[in-house]
């Protein structure tokens, strides 16, 4: 009777673990494949750039980084949980190992789609990258638990700089679009009309108020001072 209760206990504990590695597949499951023709009508979800918490200029903001690159967005992107993995090429390292120059990297980027319930949410102002435009860009290396083997994507990955506290993330300052011009659209958040992803997918910055976006557009002027002299 015990070998049969322990026989039993045994095939149990074999389908818990089988289905808790068919519902961990589930839960990274890679959207990409639809994602260009979907996410346009998604519903757009924000929080805006928090000036109470925020660098006061860019040697601030460099302070905090490890790294301070040019990059070029290739590719399609991944659409993760509570991320979006974007592969770029390094054009010129201005702070960090000079060897990344020219070299793949991936970057964890902080807004993410919510597919379930057709949402894209711009988390801090921050706005996805696009493809085969450049940026200036504020990382840090991807860090791991003790013990946790990250594979080949993971130990090649980073993180968009933030100001962390309790209250607030500003990772929209840790990304400029190269060009010569600064964005002068506010979202109007008075109307009733949603917002959709189509209607901000080309603003470099998601700013809810004019002094959030001035914010930014200052921090921009200074980047493009600093390293692109």
């Amino acid at each position: 009777m015990k070998a049969r209760w322990f026989f039993l206990g045994w095939v149990c504990l074999i389908i818990i673990a089988i289905l808790g590695g068919i519902f961990t597949r589930l839960s990274y499951q890679d959207y990409s494949a639809n994602a260009t023709e979907k996410i346009g009508s998604f519903t757009v979800l924000l929080s805006g750039i928090s000036l109470e918490y925020a660098w006061k200029n860019v040697p601030e903001l460099e302070k905090d980084a490890e790294y301070v690159l040019k990059i070029k967005k290739i590719g399609n992107s991944q659409y993760q949980y509570h991320t979006i993995l974007s592969q770029a090429q390094v054009i010129r390292v201005y702070k960090g190992d000079e060897n990344l120059s020219g070299k793949y990297i991936y970057l964890y980027e902080p807004s993410f789609i919510d597919f379930k319930n057709e949402s894209y949410f711009a988390v801090a102002g921050y706005n996805i990258v696009l493809i085969d435009k450049e940026y200036i860009v504020f990382l840090n290396k991807r860090k791991f638990p003790e013990g946790y083997k990250p594979n080949a994507v993971e130990q090649n990955s980073f993180l968009f700089v933030s100001f962390l506290s309790a209250e607030n993330n500003n990772c929209a300052l840790s990304k400029y679009l190269l060009n010569n011009s600064f964005q002068s659209e506010i979202l109007d958040l008075s109307s009733d009309r949603h917002i959709k992803y189509d209607d901000i997918k080309d603003l470099e910055v998601v700013a809810t108020e004019k002094d959030q976006l001035e914010y930014y557009n200052n921090f921009k002027k200074q980047v493009l001072e600093l390293y692109l002299e």
